[in-house]
């Protein structure tokens, strides 16, 4: 069996039982050790299930930055995201998705007689994964944060360095249309209240963040890490003037560092109130429009937000026709099998010309989230509206539910399980 490095550093003892890792104070201290702990269970498990082919063992994402969301409930430590780990194999195949999902089992199982409930992710790549990285989002972060657990350290160095301003603005369209999109997955599945439960709070919180992640990428100023990227528009709300932004800068700032504490909060801090989280989704619907026409090639003033449908959907249209569609519609056809989706050949190289499935799927998100406020709150003057009552009726051609009947259409909920699915197989794990 491979065994890890000299130079991989010891990790953290594990509580003896549930009830110290659930009480461990502060929740900072529980991050490093429920790092460690996932540290430990996949060295225990990954090497073992592949003992010739395994390399390294990457840690990605907040979780990496020691970021991670968590909550105490009774024993009970609670992780509201997931552990995202890549593992880099060799050479060769790719081992198949189900021995992944059953090592991920594994872990899941291993951490729950641990005290701790969190999903985990796990990505098989081989080296060329890294080596052919341009420039986007998680590679960013990936090389600046990631960390290896387990095996050959230099994998990350042979991601190509690229700095902030090298990142391509329609990432950061793309990375705040999923974020609204998962929003509105669980809006959906969640009855009209005049409260905001844990999950969709937490949603809120995460569109929040990445919205502002989304806004420093097209000025060119992002950073990894949310405190950073707090501070840094908080640095743009100071300045005199406060610049020209697309939505109050200030307003907005203030919504970002209450987010990141709640985030990153030593102790759990009072929930979000329906209000706090229409404010939030206003300002992702605005900055989705204005990132839009960013690139459309259009500069939008200040306070033109909100956009009329028609002017949307040409902005749309010309954003779409300059980014690549052929290799998202060829995985269209891969999802759905070239022998099964034949008859639907036709619709889709009509679609096609216009825009790839995931500005399809972005552009059925952008008209849902609009009808959001009426739909998830028992607010007084915010009633429900339907897709049938809207003013302009969208074009939500989706790749994978064409056959959609009039009964779903007429309903926001079951048009947003439709954009969900489209998302999480078409779009979700891929970047065409």
């Amino acid at each position: 069996m491979n065994q890890p490095p000299a130079s991989t550093p010891r990790l953290t003892p594990l509580p003896a039982n549930r009830e110290a890792a659930a009480n461990t104070e502060p929740l900072s201290s529980s991050r490093t050790w429920l790092r460690a702990t996932i540290a430990a269970s996949l060295v225990e498990h990954a090497p073992c299930a592949w003992p010739r082919r395994l390399r390294a063992i990457v840690l990605a994402g907040s979780m990496a930055r020691d970021e991670a969301t968590l909550r105490r409930q009774g024993e009970w430590l609670d992780v509201l995201g997931d552990a995202e780990c890549l593992l880099v194999f060799r050479a060769g195949p790719l081992p198949p998705a189900a021995q992944v999902e059953t090592l991920a089992a594994q872990i899941h199982d291993d951490l729950l007689c641990r005290g701790i409930r969190c999903r985990i992710d796990l990505s098989p790549v081989t080296p060329q994964y890294f080596v052919d990285n341009p420039p986007h989002i998680f590679g960013y972060e990936l090389r600046r944060s990631g960390r290896v657990l387990w095996g050959d350290e230099a994998v990350l160095r042979l991601m190509p360095g690229y700095g902030a301003a090298e990142l391509p603005a329609r990432d950061g369209w793309y990375l705040l249309s999923n974020r609204m999109i998962e929003f509105l997955e669980i809006a959906a599945a969640r009855p009209r209240s005049d409260s905001v439960a844990t999950e969709l709070g937490y949603a809120a919180v995460k569109l929040c963040l990445d919205a502002a992640a989304s806004y420093l990428l097209f000025l060119h100023r992002f950073e990894t890490g949310y405190r950073a990227r707090q501070q840094a528009l908080a640095r743009l709300a100071a300045i005199p003037g406060r610049g020209v932004h697309p939505l109050p800068i200030a307003a907005f700032a203030r919504r970002v560092d209450r987010c990141t504490q709640l985030k990153l909060a030593q102790r759990p801090l009072p929930a979000l109130e329906p209000q706090a989280v229409l404010a939030i989704l206003n300002d992702a619907s605005r900055l989705w429009q204005w990132e839009l026409a960013q690139l459309a090639g259009l500069d939008l003033s200040p306070g033109t937000a909100p956009l009329a449908a028609p002017l949307i959907d040409q902005l749309w249209r010309t954003a779409a026709a300059r980014a690549p569609r052929l290799r998202g519609w060829l995985a269209v056809v891969r999802a759905m099998g070239w022998g099964r989706s034949w008859a639907h050949w036709g619709g889709w190289a009509a679609h096609a010309f216009t825009a790839s499935p995931r500005f399809w799927t972005y552009r059925a998100a952008g008209f849902l989230f609009d009808l959001l406020p009426g739909q998830i709150f028992t607010v007084p003057g915010l009633a429900g509206t339907s897709l049938a009552g809207a003013q302009s009726p969208p074009r939500l051609w989706l790749p994978l539910d064409q056959g959609t009947g009039r009964a779903v259409a007429a309903s926001w909920r079951g048009w947003a399980v439709a954009v969900a699915r489209n998302y999480h197989q078409l779009v979700e794990h891929t970047r065409s």
